[in-house]
């Protein structure tokens, strides 16, 4: 849409119409949260949420490239942070969560509900600090490494 001049004036044209579906996405989302009938890591979220999480990121990503005060929501330097480990918090956190919970069920059986909260809990701020190691020591050495390479067009 951005790159096609047509198409993204008229969605400027209509921004206020973005910005509302916005709004009702975020709250069709809080309700989706409350509601709470699926438990992560199963199949229950293959119905209507995957598409609610879509139409939010879409006009989510609308929003941004049209509102400088909500582009400058995402320029906070938490978020920033979030974005440079996000891939390994997302790859740290199913291993983490899985042995958390089953350990958990394992050592208290009779507080399911209180368990799985607190392994959740865990498993976030576990794979957010695995994630910061990974990068500090794993991957930003290899970025840097990557970057003193240049590279050249291949002759044909």
């Amino acid at each position: 849409a951005v790159r096609t001049p047509t198409v993204w004036s008229k969605v400027v044209a209509h921004r206020l119409y973005v910005f509302a579906g916005l709004g009702l996405s975020c709250l069709a989302a809080l309700c989706m949260l409350i509601r709470g009938r699926y438990e992560p890591l199963s199949g229950t979220l293959f119905r209507l949420e995957y598409s609610l999480l879509g139409c939010l990121y879409f006009v989510l990503l609308l929003s941004v490239l049209l509102s400088p005060a909500v582009s400058s929501l995402f320029l906070l330097r938490p978020l920033r942070y979030m974005g440079v480990i996000a891939y390994g918090a997302y790859i740290l956190y199913l291993p983490l969560i899985a042995v958390l919970r089953e350990l958990g069920v394992y050592l208290h059986p009779a507080s399911r509900g209180v368990t799985t909260l607190a392994s959740s809990v865990i498993a976030v701020a576990g794979s957010l600090a695995l994630a910061s190691l990974s990068w500090e020591y794993f991957e930003k050495p290899l970025v840097k490494r990557g970057h003193r390479w240049r590279y050249s067009r291949c002759k044909s």
